[in-house]
Protein backbone atom coordinates (compact mmCIF):
# COMPACT_ATOMS: atom_id res chain seq x y z
CA UNK A 1 0.00 0.00 0.00
CA UNK A 2 1.41 3.36 -1.00
CA UNK A 3 1.85 6.17 1.49
CA UNK A 4 -0.91 8.29 -0.06
CA UNK A 5 -3.37 5.39 -0.10
CA UNK A 6 -2.61 4.40 3.49
CA UNK A 7 -2.90 7.97 4.72
CA UNK A 8 -6.23 8.46 2.95
CA UNK A 9 -7.65 5.23 4.39
CA UNK A 10 -6.54 6.20 7.89
CA UNK A 11 -8.23 9.59 7.55
CA UNK A 12 -11.42 7.99 6.28
CA UNK A 13 -11.42 5.48 9.14
CA UNK A 14 -11.29 8.18 11.80
CA UNK A 15 -13.32 10.81 9.97
CA UNK A 16 -13.44 14.52 10.67
CA UNK A 17 -14.35 16.39 13.81
CA UNK A 18 -17.98 16.85 14.76
CA UNK A 19 -19.61 19.48 16.90
CA UNK A 20 -20.18 16.98 19.70
CA UNK A 21 -16.43 16.26 19.82
CA UNK A 22 -16.11 19.48 21.85
CA UNK A 23 -16.36 17.18 24.85
CA UNK A 24 -14.96 13.70 24.36
CA UNK A 25 -15.93 10.38 25.95
CA UNK A 26 -12.94 8.13 25.22
CA UNK A 27 -14.47 5.08 26.92
CA UNK A 28 -16.94 4.93 24.02
CA UNK A 29 -14.40 5.22 21.21
CA UNK A 30 -13.54 1.52 20.98
CA UNK A 31 -17.13 0.63 20.16
CA UNK A 32 -17.39 3.46 17.64
CA UNK A 33 -14.19 2.43 15.83
CA UNK A 34 -14.58 -1.36 15.94
CA UNK A 35 -15.73 -1.71 12.34
CA UNK A 36 -13.45 0.92 10.77
CA UNK A 37 -10.26 0.48 12.78
CA UNK A 38 -10.31 -2.85 14.68
CA UNK A 39 -6.59 -2.78 15.55
CA UNK A 40 -6.97 0.65 17.15
CA UNK A 41 -10.20 -0.38 18.90
CA UNK A 42 -8.33 -3.29 20.47
CA UNK A 43 -5.80 -0.89 21.95
CA UNK A 44 -8.57 1.36 23.28
CA UNK A 45 -10.04 -1.66 25.08
CA UNK A 46 -6.80 -2.52 26.86
CA UNK A 47 -6.95 -2.28 30.65
CA UNK A 48 -4.30 0.43 30.96
CA UNK A 49 -5.88 2.68 28.34
CA UNK A 50 -9.38 2.10 29.71
CA UNK A 51 -8.25 2.94 33.24
CA UNK A 52 -6.79 6.24 32.06
CA UNK A 53 -9.92 7.00 30.04
CA UNK A 54 -12.09 6.31 33.09
CA UNK A 55 -9.91 8.61 35.21
CA UNK A 56 -10.18 11.41 32.64
CA UNK A 57 -13.95 11.15 32.31
CA UNK A 58 -14.42 11.05 36.08
CA UNK A 59 -12.16 14.04 36.67
CA UNK A 60 -13.67 15.93 33.75
CA UNK A 61 -17.20 15.54 35.09
CA UNK A 62 -16.07 16.51 38.59
CA UNK A 63 -14.31 19.57 37.20
CA UNK A 64 -17.43 20.65 35.31
CA UNK A 65 -19.53 20.20 38.45
CA UNK A 66 -16.97 22.10 40.58
CA UNK A 67 -16.88 24.95 38.08
CA UNK A 68 -20.67 25.12 38.02
CA UNK A 69 -20.85 25.19 41.82
CA UNK A 70 -18.25 27.94 42.16
CA UNK A 71 -19.73 30.03 39.34
CA UNK A 72 -23.26 29.83 40.69
CA UNK A 73 -22.16 30.66 44.24
CA UNK A 74 -19.78 33.46 43.29
CA UNK A 75 -22.16 35.18 40.86
CA UNK A 76 -24.92 35.16 43.47
CA UNK A 77 -22.53 36.52 46.13
CA UNK A 78 -21.37 39.27 43.78
CA UNK A 79 -24.93 40.29 42.90
CA UNK A 80 -26.07 40.19 46.54
CA UNK A 81 -23.10 42.33 47.54
CA UNK A 82 -23.93 44.93 44.90
CA UNK A 83 -27.61 44.94 45.93
CA UNK A 84 -26.59 45.36 49.56
CA UNK A 85 -24.60 48.41 48.53
CA UNK A 86 -27.54 49.67 46.46
CA UNK A 87 -29.78 49.46 49.53
CA UNK A 88 -27.20 51.34 51.58
CA UNK A 89 -27.07 54.06 48.91
CA UNK A 90 -30.86 54.30 48.83
CA UNK A 91 -30.93 54.66 52.61
CA UNK A 92 -28.57 57.62 52.29
CA UNK A 93 -30.72 59.05 49.49
CA UNK A 94 -33.83 58.69 51.65
CA UNK A 95 -32.10 60.49 54.51
CA UNK A 96 -31.26 63.35 52.13
CA UNK A 97 -34.90 63.54 51.04
CA UNK A 98 -36.42 63.39 54.52
CA UNK A 99 -37.79 66.96 54.24
CA UNK A 100 -40.06 66.05 51.33
CA UNK A 101 -41.06 62.50 52.34
CA UNK A 102 -44.08 62.20 54.64
CA UNK A 103 -43.05 61.04 58.11
CA UNK A 104 -44.80 57.68 58.16
CA UNK A 105 -43.74 56.84 54.61
CA UNK A 106 -40.16 57.65 55.48
CA UNK A 107 -40.18 55.16 58.33
CA UNK A 108 -41.50 52.39 56.09
CA UNK A 109 -38.88 53.17 53.44
CA UNK A 110 -36.08 52.98 56.01
CA UNK A 111 -37.51 49.75 57.41
CA UNK A 112 -37.89 48.11 53.99
CA UNK A 113 -34.44 49.12 52.82
CA UNK A 114 -32.87 48.12 56.13
CA UNK A 115 -34.49 44.67 56.05
CA UNK A 116 -33.57 44.20 52.39
CA UNK A 117 -29.97 45.18 53.11
CA UNK A 118 -29.86 42.75 56.03
CA UNK A 119 -31.25 39.78 54.07
CA UNK A 120 -29.11 40.44 50.99
CA UNK A 121 -26.03 40.84 53.16
CA UNK A 122 -26.72 37.55 54.94
CA UNK A 123 -27.08 35.69 51.63
CA UNK A 124 -23.87 37.25 50.28
CA UNK A 125 -21.98 36.46 53.50
CA UNK A 126 -23.17 32.84 53.45
CA UNK A 127 -22.06 32.38 49.85
CA UNK A 128 -18.68 34.02 50.44
CA UNK A 129 -18.13 31.93 53.55
CA UNK A 130 -18.98 28.80 51.58
CA UNK A 131 -16.49 29.76 48.84
CA UNK A 132 -13.79 30.14 51.47
CA UNK A 133 -14.60 27.21 53.76
CA UNK A 134 -15.25 24.67 50.99
CA UNK A 135 -12.47 26.12 48.81
CA UNK A 136 -14.77 26.14 45.81
CA UNK A 137 -12.37 28.02 43.56
CA UNK A 138 -9.43 25.82 44.46
CA UNK A 139 -11.57 22.71 43.94
CA UNK A 140 -12.59 23.82 40.46
CA UNK A 141 -9.04 24.65 39.38
CA UNK A 142 -7.40 21.57 40.89
CA UNK A 143 -9.98 19.17 39.44
CA UNK A 144 -9.70 20.78 36.02
CA UNK A 145 -5.91 20.45 36.24
CA UNK A 146 -6.27 16.77 37.16
CA UNK A 147 -8.66 16.18 34.26
CA UNK A 148 -6.31 17.82 31.76
CA UNK A 149 -3.38 15.82 33.12
CA UNK A 150 -5.33 12.60 32.57
CA UNK A 151 -6.36 13.79 29.09
CA UNK A 152 -2.72 14.14 28.07
CA UNK A 153 -1.82 10.84 29.74
CA UNK A 154 -4.64 9.06 27.92
CA UNK A 155 -3.47 10.04 24.45
CA UNK A 156 0.13 9.27 25.33
CA UNK A 157 -0.93 5.80 26.50
CA UNK A 158 -2.77 5.18 23.23
CA UNK A 159 0.14 6.40 21.12
CA UNK A 160 2.67 4.20 22.95
CA UNK A 161 0.51 1.08 23.26
CA UNK A 162 1.62 -1.90 21.12
CA UNK A 163 -0.92 -3.56 18.87
CA UNK A 164 -1.30 -6.30 16.28
CA UNK A 165 -1.50 -5.31 12.62
CA UNK A 166 -3.18 -7.39 9.92
CA UNK A 167 -1.37 -7.84 6.60
CA UNK A 168 -2.29 -5.25 3.96
CA UNK A 169 -4.19 -3.23 6.59
CA UNK A 170 -3.72 0.46 7.22
CA UNK A 171 -0.61 0.83 9.42
CA UNK A 172 -1.61 1.14 13.05
CA UNK A 173 0.69 4.11 13.56
CA UNK A 174 -1.31 6.09 10.96
CA UNK A 175 -4.57 5.17 12.66
CA UNK A 176 -3.10 6.37 15.97
CA UNK A 177 -2.06 9.65 14.37
CA UNK A 178 -5.51 10.26 12.93
CA UNK A 179 -7.10 9.33 16.27
CA UNK A 180 -4.87 11.90 17.96
CA UNK A 181 -5.67 14.43 15.26
CA UNK A 182 -9.42 14.04 15.55
CA UNK A 183 -9.96 13.63 19.28
CA UNK A 184 -7.10 15.68 20.69
CA UNK A 185 -5.69 18.20 18.22
CA UNK A 186 -8.95 19.11 16.48
CA UNK A 187 -10.94 19.13 19.72
CA UNK A 188 -8.42 21.41 21.42
CA UNK A 189 -8.24 23.72 18.39
CA UNK A 190 -12.03 23.99 18.48
CA UNK A 191 -12.04 24.62 22.22
CA UNK A 192 -9.32 27.26 22.38
CA UNK A 193 -10.53 29.06 19.28
CA UNK A 194 -14.11 29.27 20.53
CA UNK A 195 -13.25 30.08 24.13
CA UNK A 196 -10.85 32.81 23.02
CA UNK A 197 -13.70 34.53 21.20
CA UNK A 198 -16.07 33.97 24.12
CA UNK A 199 -13.63 35.57 26.55
CA UNK A 200 -13.03 38.50 24.21
CA UNK A 201 -16.75 39.20 24.09
CA UNK A 202 -17.11 38.80 27.86
CA UNK A 203 -14.21 41.18 28.43
CA UNK A 204 -15.64 43.76 26.05
CA UNK A 205 -19.06 43.60 27.68
CA UNK A 206 -17.64 43.86 31.20
CA UNK A 207 -15.41 46.79 30.31
CA UNK A 208 -18.23 48.60 28.49
CA UNK A 209 -20.64 48.18 31.41
CA UNK A 210 -17.98 49.29 33.88
CA UNK A 211 -17.21 52.41 31.82
CA UNK A 212 -20.88 53.35 31.51
CA UNK A 213 -21.40 52.84 35.23
CA UNK A 214 -18.42 55.06 36.08
CA UNK A 215 -19.64 57.72 33.64
CA UNK A 216 -23.12 57.64 35.15
CA UNK A 217 -21.82 57.88 38.70
CA UNK A 218 -19.57 60.80 37.74
CA UNK A 219 -22.44 62.60 36.03
CA UNK A 220 -24.78 62.17 39.01
CA UNK A 221 -22.12 63.30 41.48
CA UNK A 222 -21.35 66.36 39.39
CA UNK A 223 -25.01 67.20 38.97
CA UNK A 224 -25.55 66.85 42.71
CA UNK A 225 -22.66 69.24 43.38
CA UNK A 226 -24.15 71.84 41.02
CA UNK A 227 -27.68 71.59 42.40
CA UNK A 228 -26.62 71.42 46.05
CA UNK A 229 -26.03 75.23 46.21
CA UNK A 230 -29.65 75.87 46.78
CA UNK A 231 -31.13 72.43 47.17
CA UNK A 232 -29.99 70.08 49.98
CA UNK A 233 -32.15 67.28 48.57
CA UNK A 234 -29.82 67.13 45.54
CA UNK A 235 -27.38 65.19 47.72
CA UNK A 236 -29.61 62.20 47.02
CA UNK A 237 -28.27 62.16 43.48
CA UNK A 238 -24.75 61.58 44.77
CA UNK A 239 -26.03 58.70 46.90
CA UNK A 240 -27.72 57.13 43.88
CA UNK A 241 -24.45 57.58 41.99
CA UNK A 242 -22.96 55.20 44.55
CA UNK A 243 -25.15 52.46 43.09
CA UNK A 244 -23.50 52.93 39.71
CA UNK A 245 -20.07 52.99 41.32
CA UNK A 246 -20.91 49.67 42.93
CA UNK A 247 -22.00 48.31 39.55
CA UNK A 248 -18.62 49.26 38.11
CA UNK A 249 -16.93 47.41 40.96
CA UNK A 250 -19.19 44.41 40.28
CA UNK A 251 -17.88 44.08 36.72
CA UNK A 252 -14.28 44.83 37.69
CA UNK A 253 -14.34 42.04 40.26
CA UNK A 254 -15.95 39.66 37.81
CA UNK A 255 -13.11 40.33 35.37
CA UNK A 256 -10.56 39.73 38.14
CA UNK A 257 -12.08 36.36 39.02
CA UNK A 258 -12.71 35.03 35.51
CA UNK A 259 -9.68 36.66 33.87
CA UNK A 260 -11.53 37.33 30.61
CA UNK A 261 -8.84 39.44 28.94
CA UNK A 262 -5.94 37.30 30.06
CA UNK A 263 -7.70 34.09 29.05
CA UNK A 264 -8.66 35.54 25.67
CA UNK A 265 -5.04 36.40 24.91
CA UNK A 266 -3.66 33.12 26.19
CA UNK A 267 -6.29 30.97 24.49
CA UNK A 268 -5.79 32.80 21.22
CA UNK A 269 -2.06 32.19 21.46
CA UNK A 270 -2.63 28.48 22.13
CA UNK A 271 -5.15 28.22 19.28
CA UNK A 272 -2.64 29.76 16.88
CA UNK A 273 0.04 27.32 18.01
CA UNK A 274 -2.29 24.35 17.56
CA UNK A 275 -3.34 25.59 14.13
CA UNK A 276 0.34 25.70 13.24
CA UNK A 277 0.67 22.07 14.30
CA UNK A 278 -2.37 21.18 12.19
CA UNK A 279 -0.73 22.70 9.13
CA UNK A 280 2.16 20.28 9.60
CA UNK A 281 -0.06 17.22 9.45
CA UNK A 282 0.61 16.24 5.84
CA UNK A 283 4.36 16.13 6.34
CA UNK A 284 3.93 14.37 9.69
CA UNK A 285 1.70 11.73 8.10
CA UNK A 286 4.33 10.91 5.51
CA UNK A 287 7.07 10.90 8.14
CA UNK A 288 5.05 8.55 10.38
CA UNK A 289 4.39 6.22 7.44
CA UNK A 290 8.02 6.12 6.38
CA UNK A 291 9.91 6.37 9.67
CA UNK A 292 7.54 4.81 12.17
CA UNK A 293 6.21 5.70 15.61
CA UNK A 294 9.19 7.80 16.61
CA UNK A 295 7.78 10.57 14.43
CA UNK A 296 4.30 10.03 15.87
CA UNK A 297 5.52 10.36 19.46
CA UNK A 298 7.57 13.44 18.60
CA UNK A 299 4.53 15.13 17.07
CA UNK A 300 2.35 14.27 20.05
CA UNK A 301 5.00 15.66 22.39
CA UNK A 302 5.11 18.94 20.44
CA UNK A 303 1.33 19.40 20.64
CA UNK A 304 1.19 18.44 24.30
CA UNK A 305 3.93 20.91 25.17
CA UNK A 306 1.72 23.79 24.01
CA UNK A 307 -1.20 22.43 26.03
CA UNK A 308 0.95 21.88 29.12
CA UNK A 309 2.25 25.45 29.01
CA UNK A 310 -1.31 26.78 28.79
CA UNK A 311 -2.44 24.60 31.71
CA UNK A 312 0.43 25.83 33.89
CA UNK A 313 -0.34 29.46 33.12
CA UNK A 314 -4.02 28.89 33.84
CA UNK A 315 -3.20 27.46 37.27
CA UNK A 316 -0.91 30.41 38.02
CA UNK A 317 -3.96 32.72 37.79
CA UNK A 318 -5.42 31.18 40.94
CA UNK A 319 -4.00 33.79 43.31
CA UNK A 320 -5.41 36.65 41.23
CA UNK A 321 -8.80 34.98 41.22
CA UNK A 322 -8.70 34.58 44.99
CA UNK A 323 -7.92 38.29 45.33
CA UNK A 324 -11.06 39.02 43.31
CA UNK A 325 -13.15 36.96 45.73
CA UNK A 326 -11.49 38.73 48.68
CA UNK A 327 -12.49 42.06 47.14
CA UNK A 328 -16.15 41.03 47.26
CA UNK A 329 -15.77 40.24 50.96
CA UNK A 330 -14.24 43.68 51.55
CA UNK A 331 -17.00 45.46 49.61
CA UNK A 332 -19.74 43.62 51.49
CA UNK A 333 -18.33 44.77 54.82
CA UNK A 334 -18.07 48.34 53.53
CA UNK A 335 -21.69 48.29 52.34
CA UNK A 336 -22.89 47.00 55.71
CA UNK A 337 -21.03 49.76 57.52
CA UNK A 338 -22.34 52.40 55.11
CA UNK A 339 -25.93 51.45 55.86
CA UNK A 340 -25.61 51.77 59.63
CA UNK A 341 -25.16 55.52 60.17
CA UNK A 342 -27.93 56.62 57.85
CA UNK A 343 -30.34 54.05 59.14
CA UNK A 344 -29.44 54.81 62.73
CA UNK A 345 -30.22 58.52 62.51
CA UNK A 346 -33.91 57.85 62.31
Amino acid sequence: MTADAAILKAQEALGTEREEDYQIWPTQHAKELEARAPALAQILRSSKVQATADAFERDDQQAVAAQRTFTRTFIRANWMTWLTGACAALILATAALQQIIPGEAEKFVFLALGLASLVLGIVAAMDLTRIKDEQLLEAWMSRRAEAETHRLAYFEEVMKAPGAEAPAAVPLRLLKLEYFRRFQLDVQRLYYGKRSEDHKQDAQRSLAKSRWAVAGATALTGLAAVLAWGNTEAAALAAVGGILTGLSAFHTIREAVYQYRRNAERYERTARALNGEARRLDEVRKAVFEEGEIQLLAYVADVHEYLSVEHREWREDQQDRLLGVAEVVKLLQEHKEAAKPAGGTR
